[in-house]
């Protein structure tokens, strides 16, 4: 409920700047019935809901209840020690009877993969435990997953809420091995306006490691990095993105503005802008006249690359799939960034977040020599990238972004 109250401020302020009472009667009419949508959209999700409140609070035996027959839960694991919002809900996969006694210090010998989930709420709303049900099932599939709250607009800035998510991707990567999973093998997942706050956090992560000194034990600290970044519509241009709010007249009513700290900081907390002054500064640095590389001479596909997936079908009659869209793009000979492989995904049907965000930050990246991946799906609504994760269905039922992320998560960071 947090964004539905800053929307309703950010109508308010909106609303006084009219002048005219045609023209406040206009706006008024305007917000009623963009809130009466909102209000629609909400009950529409009332048994995701229920049922996501009832999968994370139900069979509690302990401090590790058993998740059904397959996971196990620890809730409210801090991250960070400032303030309560600072936490995190771990779901385990339960060891198979094989596994039992394969044990050294109470560690288990199995490494899984393990992956960190950063929620979106237009940077005001959200809780850990909306998502249980696709932590449930991720963890069903192998996989241990933290699932993280963060502090908040408007108690924090968009500096605390990057230091937050940045806090508990470390957190994730040194614990792993307590979990039973595999330091190499940590994913970081971000939906929506978690997936900016992601690549912020990378980013951050990333000036880190340049300011320290080759060498040192911070530095080979830091350079233990996630392995994987899957951004699901995720917001990277936040100007651009600002504009497409202004089209569709729900600009004023957004909390993006606000919560960036106003229209100035636009360009400082752009993801996609960053990596794109990088690029310039590269060129600027390069040598004139200097040849392109051989096209065998190109960057090598990882696993995340090769795999094959859903959502690659819709990106390749785009023009959007590697090679063919970027065979000409002249890489450097080392990546611009320490940043993780990454693979964004859009749809056509998202109206919140329109897919050409995660298009054009994948091209980004790939210039910088990242390896990256673009998906786009045709059926595929905004909250549906995280909700469509149905306990009572098997794997070849669930929908193909929801296959998609569980092959990327056991398959493809590694």
């Amino acid at each position: 409920m947090g964004s539905f109250w800053e929307a309703l401020l950010g109508a308010r302020e909106a609303w006084r700047t009219r002048r005219s009472a045609r023209e406040k009667a206009r706006f008024a009419v305007h917000v009623v019935r963009l809130m009466a949508e909102e209000l629609v959209s909400t009950a529409k999700m009332a048994p995701y809901a229920a049922r996501a409140w009832l999968d994370h609070t139900s069979r509690e035996r302990g401090r590790w209840p058993t998740r059904g027959p397959h996971v196990r839960v620890w809730k409210r694991v801090p991250y960070a020690k400032e303030r309560c919002e600072q936490c995190l809900d771990v779901y385990l996969p339960a060891e198979e009877p094989a596994e039992a006694g394969e044990k050294k210090g109470g560690v288990p010998r199995v490494r899984r993969p393990a992956a960190l989930f950063v929620h979106g709420g237009t940077w005001s709303s959200g809780c850990a435990w909306h998502y249980a049900p696709m932590a449930r099932r991720l963890a069903e599939h192998g996989v241990v997953v933290a699932v993280a709250d963060y502090r908040l607009y408007p108690k924090a800035t968009m500096e605390d809420m990057t230091e937050d998510v940045l806090s508990a991707m470390r957190w994730t990567v040194e614990t792993a091995p307590t979990l039973g999973a595999d330091p190499e093998r940590v994913a970081v997942i971000g939906h929506s306006a978690g997936a900016h706050l992601v690549a912020k956090a990378l980013l951050q992560w990333d000036k880190e490691i340049k300011e320290t000194k080759n060498g040192s034990k911070k530095h080979r600290k830091e350079a233990k990095r996630p392995s994987l970044f899957v951004g699901m519509a995720g917001v990277y241009d936040v100007k651009k993105h600002y504009e497409y709010e202004a089209e569709r007249n729900v600009h004023e009513l957004s909390t993006m503005a606000r919560a960036m700290g106003g229209m100035s900081n636009f360009e400082k907390h752009s993801p996609a802008l960053h990596v794109v002054d990088l690029l310039k500064e590269h060129s600027r640095k390069a040598r004139p006249h200097q040849p392109t590389p051989d096209t065998n001479d190109r960057q090598e596909q990882t696993s995340a690359q090769k795999l094959k997936l859903f959502g690659e079908g819709i990106a390749a009659r785009m023009g959007l799939a590697q090679p063919e869209h970027w065979a000409n793009a002249v890489l450097p000979e080392k990546p611009l960034l320490h940043f993780p492989p990454t693979v964004l995904a859009g749809s056509f049907k998202d109206v919140v977040v329109p897919w050409y965000q995660s298009a054009e930050f994948a091209f980004h990246l790939h210039r910088a020599g990242i390896p990256t991946r673009q998906l786009v799906y045709d059926n595929v609504g905004h909250g549906n990238f995280v909700v469509d994760w149905w306990s009572s269905c098997s794997e070849e039922e669930l929908p193909h972004h929801s296959r998609d992320l569980i092959a990327l998560l056991q398959d493809g960071a590694w």
